[in-house]
């Protein structure tokens, strides 16, 4: 079997064969040897004058949770060989990210979030390692949601998710297939501890602005721009020259009685507000993490909002060693009120 057996203290010990025989030699003051495989729980055996030791070894879990990279499964960033990227909850927690690409933006070198337009509740693009196809089709990564792949990530409150991993190159195939062709996230969301219930409220209330304006010319300055324009007409004659005649000569035209800053008039200060409860905790046998979460936006200009209510239930129960079952629910409902972009 392998199982490393060593002489308590010293540098002294020998290696099992496949049927788990061994033979080492101590003296009357050495009292103890230790038995440790990786996988399994180490044992340190006192040798009491014997010259046979029996051991059987236990299975620890702690321990292959360490060393089993399971695929679609709950997956550790040392689990993996390749180029990968972690985000934790904390650095989630400290950007107060509204939604899962606020949290991965600026966070992962090679991975790139690409904005919508900008409208309350817009979603977002990841491109991993830049676009492998000429076409906007099939260019997504792979999203995995505590275990299942997912189409669509929009949906998730960051506030229940325990880590972010990335996976960003080809070694991933391996595990995932043709379908990572573009790189795996793979988000874990979080569970209870053991201990007692855990209550956590959080609220979190921002303001936003429009970071400058174009400039933009008063009614004066547009009157020169018609007298010129005419000017030019007249002497090259490219077109009509008298389009504007008539807001060029009557100066009690509405249009030159009024400045108006329409940015101003369109854009104002945008509100978000995000409030959460959770409640988790658990015993030996029964984890639990039940969390409700609230978000409201109010866009810069008018009219343009996004309300999204969402609600998690995670629990896992271990029946014996070999028998353990867990849950996975989550709720979303979201509600988009935006304004015509037009087409550019």
């Amino acid at each position: 079997m392998g199982v490393n057996v060593k002489v308590t203290g010293t540098s002294l010990g020998t290696v099992t064969d496949i049927q788990g025989n061994y033979s080492i030699e101590v003296t009357a003051a050495q009292k103890e040897l230790k038995f440790s495989f990786m996988g399994f729980a180490t044992q340190k055996i006192a040798i009491g004058g014997r010259t046979t030791i029996h051991v059987v070894m236990m299975e620890s879990s702690e321990t292959l949770e360490e060393v089993v990279v399971v695929g679609y499964g709950t997956m550790k960033k040392w689990d993996v060989t390749g180029a990968i990227t972690s985000v934790s909850a904390k650095d989630i927690e400290n950007r107060l990210s509204t939604n899962v690409f606020q949290a991965l933006q600026g966070q992962a070198a090679g991975v790139h979030i690409v904005s919508g337009s900008g409208q309350p509740g817009e979603s977002s693009a990841i491109r991993i390692r830049g676009t492998s196809s000429f076409s906007d089709t099939a260019v997504d990564p792979l999203y995995i949601v505590d275990g299942a792949p997912m189409e669509n990530i929009d949906a998730i409150n960051p506030a229940d998710i325990k880590s972010i991993e990335i996976l960003k190159d080809a070694a991933s195939a391996a595990i995932y297939g043709s379908r990572s062709a573009n790189g795996v996230v793979i988000i874990t969301t979080k569970q209870g501890d053991k201990n007692k219930p855990v209550i956590d409220i959080k609220y979190d209330h921002s303001w936003g602005s429009l970071s400058h304006k174009l400039p933009q010319a008063n009614t004066t300055e547009r009157r020169l721009y018609d007298l010129k324009r005419r000017e030019f007409f007249l002497e090259y004659s490219p077109a009509n020259a008298d389009e504007s005649i008539q807001m060029i000569e009557d100066s009690l035209n509405v249009f030159f009685n009024v400045d108006n800053d329409y940015q101003k008039i369109a854009f104002s200060t945008a509100q978000k507000d995000q409030v959460d409860l959770s409640i988790g905790g658990g015993s030996d046998n029964l984890k639990y993490f039940i969390n409700t979460g609230y978000y409201s936006e109010k866009g810069i200009i008018s009219n343009t909002s996004y309300d999204r209510l969402t609600a998690r239930i995670n629990s896992d129960y271990t029946a014996s060693k070999a028998v353990s079952m867990g849950t996975r629910v989550s709720l979303s409902y979201a509600r988009k009120k935006g304004i015509d972009e037009g087409a550019f």
